[in-house]
């Protein structure tokens, strides 16, 4: 693979992961397989061993694949549109973010793949007995068992698969789902850094300069408008010669407009190849994704809380379970050591622009659900005594994470919450004059 390729594979990997073609896909070939090696093994005798009672004819297996492919054909219909219809529910009532959820489902993807797979398996199956003449092939006992094993094993999944997307579709098991994966991702992201590992530098590249010798700085410009879905440090390091310093401007999340600077390099005689690799390690895409990106988590929980919150939906239950779960993902966040703003790695300087802050973070997380709580006490109690006990959390183990913008958070709950009991005391005293 070309280094371009390498840098690219993050970003074919997730549409990959998001994609309800590529099982699919490949259990169709595994389908057309099995068709192929059940019919050669049938005609060679190799279903002799096969008791007594699984025993058929080539004109009954005829009509069982053919009832085996009519069936299937019809549950392809009914699992896509299941699928369908659990996304457009997701998204008219809790977000439209929620739709990778759906879609990135392995079970759902692998189901969809087995019940084409077996109608594929069925109709090469039925065009290999329906070329030969059935005075002359051996009982088909094989092809047939491997065809009704596969015919229950797609109704199976598809009796799964209904009550799977049932339950999903419950708001308190998507809210589940999306925190887990946020923390899994803060696991993934920052869990493994130690103190140690990330020193800052400050003074070895000055934010917002373009260096003592602006002949010695390559500008990397973005080749398109978009998210900033991945950025492989570790690739683009490599391609860099030691002691050279490298500003990254745009951080995982933001937007990027066409032939907007993204990287800077500096270092003298940088080849146009390794601008160009280093460009590639900037993956920009349509939309945000989950694979580098923890503030785009905490928008798919505020999402739901802020539709629960509107005056449409009104339902404050579900915005209180959204701000214990913002919680419990910022809690995390308290607990690990985030990227420094500039690093030393293998004698190259590293420039963080945005690099994300425990503050940050925490505004990200709170600050859109409090303004749309404004006139909901409950919801402003709930996130209150979250905040309160995020604080007393990283103050009694003395995580990493700073309280300043929790604390600053709780505040202007309080305050909230003290004009929402003023303004009711006043209506309260015009009633009674």
């Amino acid at each position: 693979m070309s280094g371009i390729t390498d840098l690219q594979f993050p970003a074919m990997w997730e549409r990959v992961r998001q994609s309800l073609f590529v099982i699919p896909g490949v259990c169709i070939v595994v389908g057309i397989g099995l068709a192929e090696l059940t019919v050669r093994l049938d005609r060679a005798g190799a279903g002799s061993w096969l008791p007594d009672s699984y025993e058929t004819t080539s004109e009954d297996a005829r009509a069982v694949l053919s009832a085996i492919a009519t069936g299937t054909i019809t549950m392809v219909t009914l699992v896509l549109t299941l699928t369908l219809v659990a996304i457009q529910l997701a998204s008219g009532q809790l977000s439209p973010r929620t739709i990778i959820n759906f879609l990135g489902d392995r079970f759902q993807q692998a189901t969809v793949g087995v019940v084409i797979g077996t109608a594929t398996l069925s109709l090469f199956a039925l065009r290999a007995l329906g070329a030969v003449s059935s005075s002359s092939v051996r009982p088909p006992d094989l092809t047939v068992l491997a065809a009704v094993i596969a015919a229950v094993a797609s109704l199976m999944m598809l009796v799964i698969s209904v009550d799977r997307t049932a339950r999903r579709l419950a708001v308190g098991n998507l809210l589940h789902d999306v925190a887990e994966e946020t923390a899994q991702l803060v696991e993934e992201r920052y869990g493994r850094s130690e103190p140690s590992a990330v020193a800052e530098q400050p003074g070895r590249l000055l934010p917002g300069s373009p260096g003592p010798d602006a002949e010695d700085v390559t500008r990397v410009r973005s080749k398109r408008s978009g998210w900033v879905q991945y950025i492989d440090e570790e690739a683009l390091l490599e391609r860099l010669p030691e002691g050279a310093g490298v500003e990254i401007l745009t951080p995982v999340g933001s937007f990027v407009f066409e032939e907007m600077e993204v990287v800077r390099i500096h270092t003298a005689d940088v080849e146009d190849a390794t601008s160009a690799a280093v460009g590639q390690a900037i993956i920009v895409g349509d939309g945000r994704t989950m694979q580098q990106d923890v503030s785009f988590g905490l928008t798919r929980l505020t999402d739901i809380g802020l539709r629960a919150l509107s005056p449409g939906t009104n339902d404050p239950n579900t915005a209180r379970e959204v701000v214990l779960r913002v919680a419990q993902v910022v809690l995390r966040l308290q607990e690990v050591v985030l990227d420094a703003s500039t690093v030393e790695i293998d004698g190259r300087t590293v420039v963080r622009y945005g690099a994300p802050t425990h503050d940050l973070f925490a505004r990200d997380a709170f600050d859109q659900l409090r303004r749309g709580a404004a006139e909901d006490v409950a919801t402003l109690l709930t996130m209150q005594r979250a905040l309160r006990r995020v604080i007393d959390e990283t103050n009694d183990r003395s995580l990493p994470g700073g309280t300043s913008e929790l604390e600053r958070q709780e505040e202007l709950v309080l305050a909230q919450l003290r004009d929402l009991d003023q303004d009711l005391d006043d209506r309260r005293s015009s009633s009674l004059r």
